[in-house]
């Protein structure tokens, strides 16, 4: 979640992440910059987005899980599930005809069971047979193999189980070199705009649009998995010189840190800037980090001045922003005595 083509595949290989290692207490996030950057401001700055189909139908699909499990409580979840269903209908019968040569949308709820089943891992999946007993590591790493039990008569599309060996058939097999997966070509819709004569267009590539309103699900989505992560006990490794150099970042006072846990609580009340979604409790955990400094020349010192300047270039005073480096430190000094001195001392 440091780099990605498109905020909502940085945020989804968040949440495989966390899901499909099953994170718990203590366990850390690396980078994870997908759960903080503005996703309306990162289109803008980027424009167009170009993505393989495939990364693209499971970035909607994923959108269209979380914005069913957030319309109970979020207008915007409701108002963007029609749109992300009209989208999945068109680029899923896209899919269906690379996989299965079928021309047939399909079921976006088929589409999250197919998705999610990548929590087994394939590798392992392949060299189990059906007549022996399974060991631990593949009770682990294959949970759902009697679910991927398919029967070959019912190997389509509207198999969850079908779809997700199929998939991997298309990558073991190399038939994308045959039948190479389509690129899409996405823009952020111009509400001013009437037509969207003005964007720029690639022959042989899909397009497709996305409206302000839907980047905004993608934060609240943004906001609901930080409050949930945090609710696990995960922790955010924020590595500040890493972050500018990898991850677009012109300053490092747009870091995410600031909407995470900055120096200004108030801003994570109900409807203020870092919670206008009202679905925030508070500040997450992170720890600050240099990364890799051997090849980002930083030391600790250097990132946490590196974080005193920028917060102090946001206008926040210098005694808060020593009251919040100094949290900051304490609490990585309690992860580091908790959960790597025993491996020194062992």
């Amino acid at each position: 979640g440091e780099d990605y083509s498109h905020p909502a595949t940085g945020l989804r290989k968040v949440d495989e992440t966390v899901r499909f290692c099953e994170m718990r207490e203590g366990d850390r996030l690396g980078h994870a910059l997908a759960l903080g950057i503005g996703p309306n401001e990162w289109m803008d700055r980027q424009g167009q987005v170009l993505l393989p189909l495939d990364e693209h139908l499971d970035n909607l699909i994923w959108l269209w899980h979380y914005a069913t499990k957030l319309s109970a409580q979020l207008r915007n979840a409701v108002d963007c599930l029609p749109i992300l269903e009209r989208r999945i209908a068109k680029f899923s019968a896209e899919y269906n005809k690379v996989l299965f040569g079928s021309v047939k949308s399909i079921d976006p709820d088929v589409l999250y069971k197919a998705w999610y089943l990548r929590r087994n891992c394939r590798f392992t999946h392949r060299s189990i047979t059906n007549d022996r007993a399974r060991t631990q590591k593949e009770e682990i790493a294959v949970p759902d193999s009697e679910q991927l039990r398919v029967n070959k008569s019912n190997f389509n599309s509207s198999s969850p189980e079908a779809l997700f060996i199929q998939r991997h058939i298309y990558i073991e097999d190399h038939l994308w070199q045959k039948n190479k997966m389509p690129m899409v070509l996405v823009t952020k819709k111009n509400s001013n705009t009437a037509d969207d004569s003005y964007v720029f267009k690639l022959k042989e590539t899909l397009s497709d649009s996305e409206s302000h309103d839907e980047l905004l699900l993608i934060e609240a989505i943004q906001d609901y998995l930080l409050t949930y992560y945090d609710s696990l006990g995960i922790i955010i490794e924020v590595n500040p010189t890493s972050n500018l150099y990898i991850a677009r970042l012109r300053e490092h006072k747009e870091h995410p840190i600031f909407r995470w846990c900055g120096p200004d609580t108030s801003l994570l009340n109900e409807g203020e800037k870092y919670n206008r979604f009202g679905l925030r409790l508070g500040p997450v955990r992170v720890t600050i980090n240099t990364d890799d400094p051997g090849i980002m020349p930083t030391t600790l010192r250097t990132e946490f001045s590196l974080l005193r300047e920028a917060a102090m270039a946001q206008g926040v005073g210098r005694s808060e922003v020593e009251r919040w480096l100094e949290e900051l430190r304490s609490y990585g000094m309690e992860q580091f005595q908790r959960n790597h001195m025993p491996v020194f001392n062992y």
